[in-house]
């Protein structure tokens, strides 16, 4: 084990390392999705490690109620939709065009998953499921899904469309699950939501089978969008991350419990460019500065995105895609 992997153990809910690598990173000047929680979040980061978070913690409470919104993404059956350009205008359908042509993102199916587990009727458990549709796909294909959800609202509509959902967070299961056992377990975009990022992975390794496969994505902050969009970039979304990794500190996190880390991919490049994105950018830009009376980002303008697509679009993934996944085995 690595000496970054071993400081994972001792960081327990996210406290951070006592370390001289553990520095103030950013201040988040508000919930931009909640006009009105106009509090600081100060996030801290850890070099070694990789590895951000929310500090300090948000109560339970508090957390809660930062998923209470009129519009997130889980409450509805509609997703949004691919890298394309059909839908776009202007300088966005030009600059999607053109990143889609250096576009590799890797997105998970079940053609994908065959390539991990060939089997034909796999035993899956989706943590975080959201609405459910991951659960629908892998359902449809076969296999036998199960999965764990703390929002009401989106557990609503999973089980709407008879899918097999349970209340829990990914570090506390509910009993319908504890005492199973799958072949294959997800975990996309659910650890920078949890408290106790650590614990939540120990969780997901005791319920693999022998020759279980983990696979778990999140936010990738190390992504030049990220860097050059800082406090207004659109994965950010603070209070409801906790957590924030580059690649590196997202496979020690998961080496650290006990898996032996066998692929790295990333997802998300096109959909930096589109209009959607960037408007919202613009929007979580000003609501910034009228809170603060100035931001250190610069304006996300429609030029910054010509330059973003000029950066990036040879560079190795860590600094392309917006979205980092690996895939271990027990």
């Amino acid at each position: 084990m690595s000496t970054a992997s071993s400081n994972w153990v001792d960081s327990k809910a996210g406290k951070p390392s006592r370390s001289n690598q553990t520095k103030s990173w950013m201040q988040v000047p508000g919930d931009w999705r909640r006009r009105f929680d106009d509090r600081v979040y100060p996030i801290v980061w850890d070099d070694e490690l990789g590895y951000g978070r929310l500090w300090p913690r948000p109560t339970a409470a508090e957390i809660e109620a930062s998923y209470q919104l009129e519009a997130y993404y889980t409450h509805s059956w509609h997703q949004p939709g691919g890298p394309n350009q059909v839908n776009e205008l202007g300088l966005h359908r030009w600059l999607v065009a053109w990143a889609w042509r250096f576009d590799r993102s890797v997105y998970v199916d079940a053609d994908w998953l065959a390539r991990y587990q060939p089997s034909k009727q796999l035993n899956i458990l989706d943590i975080g499921a959201g609405n459910g549709r991951l659960m629908d796909q892998m359902s449809s294909a076969g296999h036998t899904v199960m999965g764990v959800e703390p929002d009401p609202d989106a557990r609503a509509i999973a089980t709407k469309n008879d899918l097999a959902i349970f209340a829990g967070t990914a570090e506390n299961y509910p009993a319908e699950i504890q005492t199973k056992r799958f072949d294959v377990i997800f975990m996309i975009h659910v650890l920078e939501h949890c408290v106790d990022p650590h614990s939540a992975v120990q969780n997901a390794v005791s319920l693999l089978n022998p020759n279980g496969v983990l696979v778990i994505e999140t936010p990738n902050n190390e992504a030049l969008g990220a860097k050059m969009s800082g406090s207004c970039w659109r994965w950010l979304d603070v209070p409801r991350h906790l957590n924030f990794f580059t690649r590196a500190g997202l496979e020690n996190l998961i080496a650290s419990s006990g898996v032996t880390v066998e692929n790295q991919e990333f997802r998300g490049y096109s959909r930096q460019f589109k209009r959607e994105w960037v408007s919202n950018e613009q929007m979580i830009w000003k609501l910034f500065s009228d809170r603060t009376g100035e931001n250190s980002s610069p304006y996300p303008s429609v030029r910054r995105a010509v330059q973003l697509l000029m950066r990036s679009f040879w560079r190795r993934p860590e600094l392309k895609y917006d979205s980092v996944r690996i895939i271990a085995r027990k």
